[in-house]
């Protein structure tokens, strides 16, 4: 609209955009090629171990290589009670043992000299990251490609996870994450703003909805809500694919 009415005023000319030429991306891989790769990536210890961490970052959870190079040790951590934890974007999320305890021992694998908070995959230029480009070129060896390799993931946790948990604890765009879970065919669901309204019973606001399912969105029923606010969403509900 706006151009229209730069157009009809004579601030600009007529604009020509070219359509995309560009044609349909790589079929995502087969589940049974997924699977293979992550057995792979798990358990050959002759694999170096920062290859096999961003290969199962890529597989499990539809990490692009760009953020995976740029972690830093800081980003993991372990808890109380000796779970370790990665965080992605928004709140930690709990690693399985043996990707767990990859990222722990890359966190301790610090050059000589660097300092508590350093790249958790260091490039060989001192005070510099793997590059992205490099760690794609590393995966290729072991037939890992990263697009394929991650449409398949976000299929696999579009069908496991609402679109806001997908979102917020995995750095994904809330509008993707939607239209990946339509995409795996998972029941969707509505995001309600957080209203606060008065409750003169008490004296106090309270908050009226956050997540609904479309059944609930149309009766508005709030006790019937079983969603979780989404800074409390517990680590566990984030999908880790069996093998």
């Amino acid at each position: 609209m706006f151009l229209r009415w730069l157009a009809r005023a004579g601030v600009c000319g007529e604009l020509h955009i070219a359509w995309s030429t560009r044609g349909p991306g790589p079929a995502p891989l087969e589940d049974e090629q997924r699977f293979a790769a992550v057995r792979c990536l798990l358990h050959d210890r002759d694999i170096d171990p920062r290859d096999r961490f961003a290969g199962l970052l890529l597989l499990l959870y539809a990490q692009p290589l760009t953020r995976t190079a740029a972690l830093r040790t800081r980003d993991v951590a372990t808890t109380a009670d000796g779970q370790i934890t990665i965080t992605l974007a928004r709140g930690a999320v709990a690693l399985p043992a043996p990707l767990g305890s990859l990222a722990h021992a890359l966190r301790y694998q610090r050059p000589t000299g660097a300092d508590n908070d350093s790249w958790l995959l260091p490039g060989q230029k001192a005070g510099t990251h793997i590059t992205a480009e490099r760690l794609r070129e590393r995966l290729t060896r072991y037939g890992i490609t990263s697009r394929p390799s991650r449409h398949t993931a976000l299929l696999a946790l579009a069908a496991r996870l609402p679109a806001p948990i997908l979102a917020e604890r995995l750095g994904f765009h809330p509008a993707r994450a939607a239209q990946w879970v339509h995409a795996a065919g998972a029941p969707t669901a509505t995001t309600s703003p957080c209203v606060k309204r008065h409750d003169p019973a008490n004296g106090k606001s309270r908050c009226r909805a956050a997540l609904l399912t479309p059944r609930q969105h149309r009766s508005r029923d709030p006790t019937r809500c079983r969603s979780w606010r989404l800074g409390e969403a517990p680590a566990h509900r984030v999908a880790w694919i069996s093998i």
